[in-house]
């Protein structure tokens, strides 16, 4: 039975979804999957992938979160980024259809668990439910009404318009670059007090004196440009090949 319950994943290995563990999951997988997996049953005006909506998500927990110790912050919004991710395996059922599959909703918890224990993800369960709603309601007025879609489009510093005009091979590399930073930024939060020290003395330096490099980490729309001009060099690169 075990051997034909397996989902096979992207980067080649086998998942188990009523038997998850955590040394299954790759942070790869979860974002290609969720990059190509359409919100809203696909029915929304233009293509929505659980990833750009789970961008989205964290960067209304930077907004909902500001005023928290910095630590708070960091781990509510890695919480958000990753609040979907059980998706990437077990797809993005509508509520309707979930609510009635208490089998589901059992498989996709252990699913979680797993993911979780992997990623090292701290649950924050209300504060996620909180921005969720959020980021569904910005998404729900939205992609349901083609003319509001069309002057958010059209605004610049828009977070939604530029997540909408992601494609997604960009959504995919954008999502594992905002998780690697977090995690990166949770770590150096976490063993600041401890980890720097005067060059050639043992005199400690109290946290935030040093020299060491400290992302903002509201940088997603940093990380959508920096996206688009990679594959925007990418492809000049190609045709230059392609008229040589």
């Amino acid at each position: 039975m075990r051997r034909l319950s397996y989902i096979r994943t992207y980067t080649g290995k086998l998942f188990y979804p009523f038997k998850p563990s955590p040394k299954d999951v790759d942070v790869r997988d979860i974002a290609h999957g969720l990059s190509n997996l359409c919100r809203f049953s696909g029915q929304c005006a233009i293509f929505w992938s659980v990833a750009q909506h789970a961008m989205l998500a964290a960067d209304l927990s930077l907004d909902l979160s500001h005023a928290d110790p910095r630590i708070v912050q960091l781990l509510r919004t890695y919480a958000v980024l990753h609040h979907d991710d059980s998706e990437a395996y077990c797809i993005d059922l509508p509520k309707p259809i979930k609510n009635y599959i208490p089998a589901y909703e059992k498989m996709e918890d252990g699913v979680t668990k797993a993911i979780n224990e992997a990623l090292n993800v701290k649950e924050q369960k209300e504060f996620v439910k909180t921005v969720d709603n959020q980021a569904f309601n910005v998404e729900s007025s939205l992609l349901f009404d083609r003319n509001k879609l069309s002057q958010e489009l059209a605004l610049e510093g828009s977070t939604f318009a530029r997540l909408a005009k992601l494609t997604t091979q960009e959504s995919e590399k954008m999502f594992l670059d905002y998780s690697d930073m977090l995690s990166y930024e949770i770590h150096e939060e976490k063993f600041k007090p401890y980890q720097h020290y005067e060059y050639g003395t043992n005199k400690k330096i109290p946290a935030g004196k040093s020299n060491e490099k400290v992302f903002d980490i509201k940088v997603i729309n940093n990380f959508v440009t920096q996206s688009q001009e990679y594959f925007l060099a990418q492809e000049n690169l190609l045709m230059d090949m392609v008229k040589t």
